[in-house]
């Protein structure tokens, strides 16, 4: 006997059709016999699929659906599928971080999105260019996972080992190695940045985070140096809002260490509404930025003792991120 299957698809979101397929097939009575259909995506979406057999004689008899089936579109570079990685924006500032009067670092801030509702890994490549000659002159590369169009906050940094002007062409990979999308900055002037008086090296050894109730955030950070020494460092955490990256608070302390002997110190934050923040740590120290961190899309709520637990108010300067 003849019978004929069609396949209906649908969009999960919205129930609207979307395609269809059909095909004929031969069956001998109660004969256990398997059959298949396929169908193929044109976007990255999540799909339902209704399934109906008819007679030979175009009489209805049987249905089942499939429900919330995601499918990646299948050709050309994009994330899984087709879809496109982009930079929603994409800023950069020169700072003088060593405050001898001359730009010293560039540092980069941007946000990667993907059209795909779904976990993607990009890597941005950086690369440096003498302006003057053309000749390359250094390169670093980062890899971050994004969610489609999340608001997200990214940050790096460069000091040249020479003073000179530079060209910058900053390039956004998907997880298949295609070219997304290019950002390139020319004439970008510099100058060496000095490293910190002594010589010696300041760094978080370690550093972890616990929330306790949805509403304090605890920072556990252990600093060390390679001073065979006692030294004074500051840690300083500024705090930003992870929707809108506005600057919301900041809190910092003061430690004594020794070399690279273990310590364990704590700061506490609590949040004045309920959001979602980001948290840059930074480790200080003769007023030069020596090692950092950061913590994202931390959920808090408002606490209910309706203060902080940081005591400060004001926002300041904000530090860049050393090169190791």
């Amino acid at each position: 006997m003849d019978v004929l299957v069609y396949l209906d698809v649908y969009q999960n979101s919205s129930g609207n059709f979307v395609d269809y397929e059909n095909e004929e097939f031969t069956i001998n009575r109660t004969d256990q016999v398997y059959f298949d259909m396929d169908w193929t995506s044109h976007n990255s979406s999540s799909y339902d699929f209704a399934v109906y057999i008819y007679d030979d004689e175009w009489n209805f008899e049987d249905s089942f659906w499939i429900r919330n089936v995601y499918l990646y579109q299948t050709s050309g570079a994009g994330g899984p599928g087709d879809d496109d990685e982009y930079f929603d924006w994409f800023d950069i500032y020169l700072y003088d971080a060593d405050e001898d009067g001359h730009n010293d670092t560039i540092e980069f801030d941007y946000d990667p999105d993907t059209s795909c509702d779904c976990y993607v890994n990009i890597t941005t490549y950086f690369d440096f260019y003498d302006n003057q000659t053309g000749n390359f002159v250094d390169s670093f590369d980062v890899e971050d996972e994004i969610y489609g169009e999340d608001n997200d906050y990214f940050y790096d940094a460069w000091s040249p080992s020479y003073n000179g002007t530079f060209d910058v062409i900053v390039r956004l990979y998907d997880e298949n190695d295609y070219l997304e999308d290019e950002e390139r900055f020319d004439n970008v002037q510099l100058n060496v940045r000095s490293e910190n008086n002594n010589g010696e090296d300041y760094y978080f050894s370690d550093w972890d985070y616990y929330v306790e109730d949805s509403e304090v955030i605890f920072i556990g950070y252990d600093p060390d140096t390679s001073c065979n020494c006692y030294e004074e460092v500051r840690v300083e955490i500024e705090v930003y809002d992870s929707q809108s990256n506005d600057f919301v608070d900041y809190m910092d302390d003061y430690y004594e260490i020794y070399n690279d002997d273990y310590d364990w110190f704590e700061q506490e934050w609590s949040a004045p509404y309920n959001g979602s923040f980001d948290f840059y740590g930074y480790l200080i120290y003769d007023d030069t930025v020596e090692d950092s961190f950061f913590i994202d899309y931390i959920h808090l709520n408002e606490s209910h003792d309706g203060d902080s637990h940081s005591n400060n108010g004001i926002a300041h300067l904000a530090y860049i991120i050393p090169l190791d």
